[in-house]
């Protein structure tokens, strides 16, 4: 937790706030800049816009995602901020550095008034607890008590089940949400307007409910609690980042009387939190992860321009374009693109035409990277273990019409 002073009471509506958080007082991780910039190096920048609380985490080579979630709170002259963040450590206790930045909003194109830039600090020698972790409910990173499933088709036939009850958008009780009038998703959604936003069905007769909901996951923070009578009951988050609808629900009935409230609170650091309705489930559909496939991984090379080669392919999750590329196994070159996509193309220029190249296509999954692409011969279906700590995925090439690709081969044509 930090805290920050002001010679007045703040006034989150109209203030830009941030804390720099170079966690590993090491200025060549983290987000990239020029040397001796105060925000170069970071690893969490923790905001406070507007009056929402937002983040970002840079990982080692500047990589920028979502962060944790972000609470805040005025006292008097004061700002209280926290957020679940790994800092750096030694004999002494915590270490790192730290710089602020705050400033008034302003209008486009205007210089914002500034209220305080800091130069960054070390800061050392900050006692360490052995307590138990306090556990929040923004604090979950992956879905608890809650299941989820997603594919339009499902959902459609969910929805229009005479067992299930479906309260829409326009029929919830809103608290902090308004309905989003403008969109182009599938399905009509409300969004989060204010921090710590509710939105709340009653149970449309007595029995035992699956309750669940409908929300677009897109790049996002968005995590969302399910209260029964004010109590926790579970937490889905929002993070397989696909860009397409969900289902979740909570494992296990809840018994309900009718009229009783349901209410789903926003605990996400950002993003809409599109939640298109709420669902009384008598039982649950099956559950479906998301499977970490590259998919329609295809080269094509051209007659007028036999040293250039153009590979495509598709990943079932938003990640980084990045190709690896040789005349053996052991490539040596690389192609990367920044933005994270579903579907992938690069060109490969300067080629042999008179030699042979394999290449693979590497995604990072946000906990180090894992070779999605390692297409050696007789592999065929490979698991790979990604850098992060326990985390595996199973991979799957598919070609064109359906067919195992176990190799990545592109000899350009002749001249």
């Amino acid at each position: 937790m930090w805290r920050a002073t002001f010679a007045e009471p703040p006034r989150l509506e109209d203030t830009v706030f941030h804390l720099y958080v170079d966690a590993d007082a090491d200025e060549s991780t983290g987000r990239q800049g020029p040397e001796g910039v105060a925000s170069t190096g970071t690893e969490y920048m923790l905001s406070v816009v507007g009056g929402r609380g937002t983040s970002s985490v840079f990982a080692p080579d500047g990589r920028q995602t979502n962060g944790p979630p972000v609470s805040h709170v005025v006292v008097g002259n004061t700002l209280l901020i926290s957020a679940d963040v790994e800092l750096g450590r030694d004999d002494r206790g915590a270490r790192f550095k730290l710089y602020v930045l705050c400033h008034a909003i302003t209008e486009p194109g205007s210089n914002p008034r500034m209220s305080d830039a800091s130069s960054k600090r070390l800061i050392e020698g900050v006692p360490l607890s052995d307590r138990e972790k306090i556990l929040r409910p923004a604090d979950h990173t992956t879905n608890y008590r809650v299941q989820a499933t997603f594919g339009n088709h499902l959902l459609q036939q969910i929805e229009t089940d005479a067992q299930v009850v479906v309260v829409p958008h326009d029929k919830l009780e809103l608290n902090g949400f308004q309905i989003d009038d403008s969109t182009s998703r599938r399905w009509p959604h409300v969004r989060l307007s204010e921090t710590g936003g509710t939105v709340a069905a009653q149970a449309p007769r007595a029995g035992r409910f699956h309750v669940g909901f409908m929300m677009y996951d897109d790049s996002n923070d968005e995590r969302v609690g399910f209260y029964v009578g004010g109590h926790l009951q579970g937490v889905a988050v929002a993070n397989v980042d696909n860009n397409t609808t969900w289902l979740y629900w909570l494992e296990q009935p809840v018994e309900l009387t009718a009229g009783e409230r349901v209410e789903l609170r926003a605990l996400g650091s950002g993003g809409k939190h599109g939640i298109c309705n709420i669902l009384f489930l008598p039982q649950p559909p099956e559950a479906r992860p998301l499977q970490n496939e590259v998919r329609h991984l295809t080269s094509s090379c051209l007659a007028r321009d036999p040293d250039r080669v153009a590979v495509s392919w598709t990943t079932t999750w938003p990640c980084a374009t990045h190709f690896e590329y040789g005349t053996d196994s052991s490539y040596g070159k690389t192609v990367q693109l920044d933005g994270n996509c579903l579907v992938h193309r690069v060109v490969l220029e300067g080629l042999d035409p008179q030699r042979e190249y394999h290449g693979r296509a590497v995604g990072g999954l946000g906990e180090g990277e894992a070779d999605l692409g390692l297409i050696d011969r007789g592999l065929g279906d490979v698991e790979l273990e990604a850098d992060g700590p326990g985390r595996r995925v199973e991979l799957q090439l598919i070609g064109e019409f359906g067919l195992q690709l176990v190799e990545f081969m592109c000899s350009p044509r002749p001249r």
